[in-house]
């Protein structure tokens, strides 16, 4: 499934989050025509800077435009558009289509970062946030936008953001992260214009909201897919070893089955029934023997020549069984198994 990373309203208007300047991909993304809202979830990033922005694709405006952006229930900063502004003309990805807010201002030429973090708990219910906005819009970022009519220019003001700390049953509510502020950078000045509005601050025309949640809780709650774990794959055997086995499934192969067959000439013995009588049939027991001996013997050569280096190669010796048979003609066979 493709990526998604902006919220759309109308086809004209849209928002998006950035993190090191790349667009943050988008899940669940929900239209809630009776709240006026867009909603969606991303993922946040312990530590890392984030930056909001607001495009204005339209082509024409009966009316100015504010938009703002909500985080974590707090307003942090603000741009207008107006209706006869030149922006209409330009193409859809024209710089000034977008506002961008990386920081809430400071002071002149001042803001402090959006930062993802980990939440700041207390056991003290006197410190913990109890603001019902707040609480109720944890772990949210939002672009609230509003029609109006844009007025003069105005004064900048400044406020001391305060950091929201919450009660450790938080925890119970699921939330991996907030949004803080960090240290404040040079940024360039902007100019603060008066703003009239139609729709009131509290219930803004359309609203994009981002709820940021850890990787982990993303996949727990069901609203990413986990990510694959890679399966460790058998690792092969090491020539040598291949080498050696086919080795010695060769040597069993053209070993199995092999059978060495001596006969002797009965005609000046006496053999009974798996017995062996008389001198000549002990002295043939004894060349037999001996061709053993010998037979073993050749075995542990080959062995010993076919090994690098010169090194003895260890050899299983096989047991040789001496099997006295008595053949259709009277001979007596001894059979080598």
């Amino acid at each position: 499934m493709a990526e998604h990373h902006e919220l759309t309203h109308a086809s004209n208007y849209s928002a998006y989050v950035t993190i090191n300047d790349a667009k943050v991909p988008v899940y669940k993304v929900v239209d809630k025509p009776d709240l006026r809202k867009t909603t969606c979830y991303i993922e946040a990033v312990t530590g890392a800077e984030f930056k909001v922005h607001y495009r204005d694709a339209s082509s024409f405006s009966s009316t100015d435009w504010a938009a703002w952006v909500h985080i974590d229930g707090k307003s942090m900063r603000g741009s207008t558009f107006r209706k006869d502004g030149a922006f209409h003309s330009a193409p859809a990805d024209d710089p000034r289509r977008v506002a961008n807010w990386s920081g809430r201002s400071s002071g002149p030429g001042q803001e402090q970062p959006f930062m993802f973090s980990a939440p700041t708990l207390t056991d003290d219910v006197a410190t913990a946030v109890n603001d019902e906005n707040i609480i109720k819009n944890l772990a949210t970022i939002q672009v609230k936008m509003h029609r109006g009519t844009s007025g003069k220019p105005v004064a900048s003001h400044y406020t001391q953001a305060t950091e929201t700390v919450l009660h450790e049953k938080a925890k119970k509510a699921m939330v991996s992260h907030t949004a803080k502020l960090g240290a404040a950078k040079p940024c360039k000045p902007r100019s603060c214009t008066a703003f009239h509005y139609i729709d009131p601050t509290d219930a803004p025309y359309w609203t994009f909201e981002f709820r940021y949640l850890s990787r982990v809780l993303l996949e727990l709650q069901g609203h990413v897919e986990a990510e694959p774990t890679p399966s460790p794959s058998a690792s092969p055997p090491p020539a040598a070893a291949v080498k050696k086995e086919k080795h010695a499934a060769s040597a069993s192969a053209k070993g199995k089955g092999k059978r060495e067959t001596i006969t002797i000439d009965s005609d000046d013995s006496d053999v009974g029934d798996g017995d062996v009588e008389g001198e000549d049939s002990k002295a043939e027991l004894k060349r037999l023997r001996e061709r053993i001996a010998k037979i073993e013997g050749e075995d542990e050569g080959a062995g010993a020549s076919g090994s690098a280096g010169g090194e003895r190669k260890k050899v299983k010796r096989e047991k040789v069984v001496v099997k006295e048979e008595k053949g259709k003609d009277g001979k007596v066979v001894y059979v080598l198994d």
